[in-house]
C-alpha cells in the first residue's frame, strides 16, 4: 500500500484540490507514526487547517491497509461523530485506492452512524461505527478510537 501522504494526494488529485504542505507533514508524521508502533497519538493544530479531513482520510487508509479493522470515532456528541463517519464513508466509496473495500451485494451496514466494508473475518461490530462522548460503548470493539473534538 502507498503510504499515507500519496494516498492523501491522490484524493485530493481526484477531488482537483491541492494539497497542502501541513497537510503533506501531518500525513508523514501519522505514517512515520504508525510504522514505529506508537498507539497514542495526539494532533494539535490552527482551527481550519483540516484536522477532521486528515483525520478522515487517515481512517480511509488505516481500513485499506487493513480491512479488518474497526473503529470507533468518538465526538462531543453524535451528530459531529456520525459526520466524521460520513466523510470515511465516502472517501471509501471514491477514492481509486478503495474500491476492493465495497461490500458486494447487499450494503446492510452502510449507513450514516456505522458502516462496514469488505472483509475477511466476520465481526460483529461494524469497521467504522460514531458515538457522541456520552453514549454507552460498553461491549463495543475497536482497534482504533479516534477522538474529534472532545
Amino acid at each position: 500500500m502507498i503510504p499515507l501522504d500519496l494516498f492523501i494526494a491522490t484524493w485530493n488529485e481526484v477531488q482537483a484540490q491541492q494539497t497542502p504542505a501541513i497537510h503533506r507533514d501531518i500525513a508523514r508524521w501519522l505514517n512515520e507514526r504508525l510504522v514505529q508502533g506508537d498507539r497514542r497519538l495526539l494532533i494539535m493544530a490552527f482551527r481550519g487547517c483540516g484536522k477532521s479531513t486528515l483525520t478522515g482520510l487517515y481512517c480511509a487508509w488505516r481500513l485499506a491497509l487493513d480491512n479488518n479493522l474497526r473503529i470507533l470515532v468518538l465526538s462531543a456528541d453524535e451528530a459531529l461523530a456520525g459526520k466524521m463517519v460520513r466523510n470515511i464513508r465516502r472517501v471509501i466509496e471514491r477514492h481509486p485506492l478503495t474500491a476492493d473495500l465495497m461490500p458486494v451485494g447487499s450494503r446492510d451496514q452502510w449507513a450514516n452512524d456505522r458502516f462496514t466494508i469488505r472483509r475477511e473475518l466476520e465481526l460483529r461490530d461494524p469497521s467504522v461505527m460514531a458515538r457522541g462522548i456520552e453514549a454507552n460503548i460498553t461491549g463495543s470493539r475497536a482497534d482504533l478510537v479516534i477522538c474529534d473534538d472532545v
